[in-house]
């Protein structure tokens, strides 16, 4: 980050830096670039529930709570990991819209799609027109606030350093 915000490196105003840093980092790095324009921070992932006993899970309310305006949720790391389903990533993208956090929906697809030359089809069955997609199940916010989302595509073996 610091070679990043070293004096000179001047964005224009249609260009956005995103940091993703682990959550004990959030609030350090959210200072660093407080008083730089067009630089934010953005949490690495949240909880799909507003509240609970769900040690070692971040919830949106959380990183509201530390001014966090962005969130990743989808990786290919955690769909592939932690089994993360289209459901599940439905209700971490409500629950972030629900405190005005803009979500990174992240979509792409394992090797074994892109070799069978589906991945096309694979990324349009998460975009909104899709009814049985993610995106199709989000829902108005209670609170309201503008509502946006970030798509973003990482497929899982461009991020897997294992398979080049």
């Amino acid at each position: 980050m610091d070679d990043i915000l070293k004096p000179g490196i001047q964005l224009q105003p249609h260009q956005q830096v995103l940091f993703a840093v682990p959550f004990p980092y959030l609030i350090m790095a959210n200072s660093e670039v407080s008083d730089e324009r067009n630089y934010d921070i953005a949490a690495q992932n949240c909880y799909s529930k507003k509240s609970g006993a769900y040690t070692g899970e971040v919830s949106a309310e959380i990183l509201d709570s530390v001014k966090i305006k962005y969130c990743i949720i989808g990786h290919s790391e955690r769909r592939e990991y932690f089994n993360e389903t289209n459901q599940l990533l439905a209700e971490k993208l409500n629950i972030l819209l629900e405190y005005g956090i803009t979500p990174l929906f992240c979509c792409g697809e394992p090797l074994s799609v892109r070799e069978a030359g589906t991945q096309n089809r694979s990324r349009r069955s998460l975009l909104p027109m899709n009814p049985s997609g993610p995106l199709a199940r989000v829902k108005p916010p209670a609170r309201p606030r503008p509502r946006k989302c970030m798509l973003t595509c990482a497929a899982y073996w461009q991020s897997n350093m294992a398979n080049p």
